[in-house]
């Protein structure tokens, strides 16, 4: 094998010296994929993370919401409807936007299949967004079942130890260990340990055998247990704080004032602003009323209810468009010609 080096040429683009003619020579050139892999590798990874603006993003989001094989899972539609309203008026209050630019994509964001008229329309953005929020703050607001034990920290990093530790689930060890100290009883033959519970707890959905000051706690799933995250209960949130405002009666404000507001601009008179509410207005109310129910029948963390609000807002709206049932048109025609 010769050690020679040789020059590059036309024919030989690569310098192996096995065929004839310099730079200068006759010959093709080679493809452009050969010239690169001279200088560049082929093993480049483009993936990362990449900065970018509101409205991009947001312009990603409903084409990837409108995709029906986006691949997304129900938490991850939710979660991306809840950054999508965020970044909708985010994008309404940006300087570098164009009053067209927003009107586009509120356009885009309407047409989203099921949820997009619902949900992304100018006058239902502002409850959207009110219960989006409210989902992830009640969310954020739930508890490990270790959070909610009434004992002291040393007898709580003992029983997580315990829980921990292997075979430790029995009746003799969980009695050795914390007799006299947590109470063990038997439910419907399993034995569980009777457990009280911090004033925190009151907040938590914790299941029909927990009391409201103890808690039941399996022996024999422990660990699992305490670290089971338990989600705040619909009524507890609903009634103050934050969660009041965004799920209580002003919420409701924010679903049908926007919508009166747009009417009450379109319309001349007291008359026509009533005739355009009627038309309006029953989807919203009816959206409402679904909703109420059925968080009362179902009952559950607040994660459930308002979900099960916002389910309610998208069936409704649907159902009643004229592209379905028309009922809204009808339900409108019936109250304008009896009442108006």
């Amino acid at each position: 094998m010769s050690n020679r080096l040789y020059p590059c040429s036309v024919n030989d683009p690569l310098g192996e010296g096995t065929h004839s003619g310099l730079l200068v020579g006759h010959g093709t050139l080679p493809w452009p994929s050969v010239i690169a892999e001279r200088q560049f590798p082929t093993d480049i990874s483009i993936s990362g993370l990449y900065a970018t603006d509101e409205l991009s993003a947001a312009h990603f989001m409903v084409a990837t919401l409108s995709d029906p094989d986006n691949g997304l899972d129900a938490q991850e539609h939710e979660q991306m409807a809840l950054h999508l309203s965020y970044l909708l008026s985010k994008v309404k209050v940006a300087g570098y936007v164009t009053v067209r630019e927003v009107k586009e994509l509120h356009q885009k964001a309407q047409s989203i299949p099921v949820i997009g008229p619902a949900l992304f329309s100018l006058s239902s953005l502002p409850s959207t967004t009110a219960a989006l929020s409210a989902l992830a703050h009640a969310s954020f607001k739930s508890a490990k079942m270790s959070e909610l034990l009434d004992v002291p920290p040393g007898l709580k990093k003992q029983l997580l130890n315990w829980a921990s530790s292997p075979g430790a689930a029995g009746t003799t060890s969980a009695k050795r260990a914390f007799k006299n100290r947590i109470k063990l009883i038997r439910l419907q033959g399993k034995l569980h340990f009777e457990i009280p519970a911090n004033a925190r707890a009151k907040m938590y959905k914790l299941g029909s055998r927990n009391a409201a000051n103890i808690i039941h706690l399996p022996v024999y799933h422990a660990a699992q247990s305490l670290r089971k995250r338990i989600r705040v209960s619909n009524n507890n949130y609903s009634s103050r704080g934050v969660g009041r405002y965004l799920t209580g009666g002003p919420s409701a404000i924010l679903t049908m004032a926007p919508q009166a507001m747009l009417d009450a601009a379109e319309a001349e008179n007291l008359n026509e602003f009533l005739r355009k509410s009627a038309y309006s207005q029953p989807t919203i109310i009816g959206g409402i009323i679904l909703g109420a129910a059925a968080g009362v029948l179902i009952g559950g963390s607040a994660i459930v209810v308002i979900s099960l609000g916002i389910a309610a807002t998208i069936i409704v709206s649907s159902l009643m468009s004229d592209g379905v049932t028309g009922w809204g048109t009808g339900l409108g025609d019936f109250i304008t010609e009896s009442y108006l």
